[in-house]
């Protein structure tokens, strides 16, 4: 069987907490079945229903530049400590000392270190980093980023655009309940938008701004829907 570690130590709430659980939970049965998933996050066993024993959470959080210490160096102890050769970080930086032994992936989400000119420190530990993980992979949100990825770092990457937070609409009665909201929307207001965002009342998700806006989108015939709410 073989051991894959999670390094997803900064996930502590939001977008960041909804995308990991929402890739545990997309694991193929086949998969969860061959492989043991060692989880390294601030998750607790009450966030997600573990069906599987093949899922092992150990609860650890990390901020700042102790994400960017612990994705780089030390997650390399768990991976001994669990005879593991497969690392799978959330933390847009990966241990890339280990890329000639092991198979590494770095999901991607720090559109800042490829964009702004005046970066702080933690930016360019990120691009340091990421600069030295070519011929891994890296997992990106969409092909916007991959164009930019690809432009400041160059083609020496695997690069697949995948969104892990998203999850398909199954059950016949939410799919029923949703789209019977928007087509309810529709008799009332000529463009619908949705704003995906987990955590509406988090300051720096812009909110208020939207909803200052929302007079004018009023006006303009605009609805918006947001699911976090």
């Amino acid at each position: 069987m073989k051991t894959i570690i999670i390094n997803a130590t900064g996930a502590k709430a939001g977008g960041a907490k909804q995308i990991l659980l929402s890739c545990l939970m997309s694991i193929d049965q086949d998969e969860m079945n061959n492989n043991k998933y060692i989880v390294l996050s601030p998750l607790v066993e009450e966030d997600i229903a573990l069906s599987s024993t093949n899922i092992e959470l150990i609860r650890l959080s990390t901020s700042s530049i102790w994400t960017f210490l612990f994705s780089t160096f030390f997650v390399f102890l768990y991976a001994l400590r669990y005879k593991s050769r497969t690392i799978i970080s959330f933390n847009n930086v990966n241990a890339f000392f280990l890329k000639r032994w092991f198979d590494l992936t770095t999901y991607f989400h720090q559109l800042k270190a490829v964009e702004s000119s005046e970066i702080d420190l933690r930016m360019k530990l990120i691009r340091k980093n990421i600069s030295l993980l070519k011929g891994t992979t890296v997992i990106v949100q969409s092909h916007f980023v991959k164009k930019r990825f690809r432009e400041y770092f160059g083609l020496n990457y695997e690069v697949i655009v995948a969104w892990p937070g998203i999850r398909k609409i199954n059950q016949t009665c939410d799919s029923r309940y949703i789209y019977g909201l928007i087509e309810e929307i529709k008799l009332e207001y000529q463009y619908v938008a949705v704003w995906p965002v987990s955590m509406v009342y988090s300051p720096h998700k812009g909110f208020r701004v939207l909803w200052s806006l929302s007079k004018k989108l009023e006006k303009l015939n605009v609805a918006i829907v947001v699911p976090g709410i």
